[in-house]
């Protein structure tokens, strides 16, 4: 096969990113990006972050609601600066079981009103705060609740960027058939 099938390291992936914008015209092609893998046998989230705003991970108490939030602080600049060295961080973070990781775009944070305020990382943890997170639908409907909060706080004022909003919850294969049966 011609396809090389060894794993990349997250920060592996944003480095060839890097290195494929760096070289694009006569000009800077500046990109934040967030890039993660997990490790579903062992609940490890491994990451890498270039710029982009800082995901979540939020913890699910006994009545299966959200509960605590912490904050990956792993920052980073922009992929495709030729002028400056590119600096990437990254890390791990253990997960347990029932553990929703957030990643969002800034045009999520950055939705505005119409008196200018923006929408936030504090307006973005409250509208994740206490939501049941009870089955499969669960996360599809915590998505629409946020967007729908982003939206209604923006007061008929559109985007000015694209909104990305990633939610992935860890259950793992064992407690998932526990729930089930």
């Amino acid at each position: 096969s011609s396809i090389d099938e060894r794993l990349l390291t997250p920060e592996q992936v944003l480095r060839a990113i890097d290195s494929a914008i760096s070289n694009v015209g006569d000009h800077n092609v500046l990109m934040t990006c967030f890039a993660a893998l997990f490790d579903s046998a062992s609940g490890v989230l491994h990451y890498a972050n270039a710029g982009q705003n800082f995901p979540y991970v939020l913890g699910v108490d006994a009545r299966r609601q959200l509960s605590r939030a912490a904050i990956i602080t792993a920052s980073g600049n922009p992929l495709g600066d030729r002028n400056i060295k590119t600096e990437i961080r990254r890390g791990s973070q253990q997960l347990t079981p029932g553990d929703v990781f957030v990643c969002f775009s800034d045009g999520l944070v950055e939705r505005s009103n119409q008196a200018g305020k923006l929408f936030g990382d504090r307006r973005l943890r409250n509208a994740l705060a206490s939501r049941a997170i009870t089955g499969g639908g669960s996360l599809v409907e915590l998505r629409d609740h946020v967007l729908q909060a982003a939206s209604t706080f923006a007061e008929g004022v559109p985007a000015s960027d694209d909104v990305t909003f990633v939610l992935c919850q860890y259950e793992p294969a064992a407690r998932a058939a526990q729930r089930v049966g």
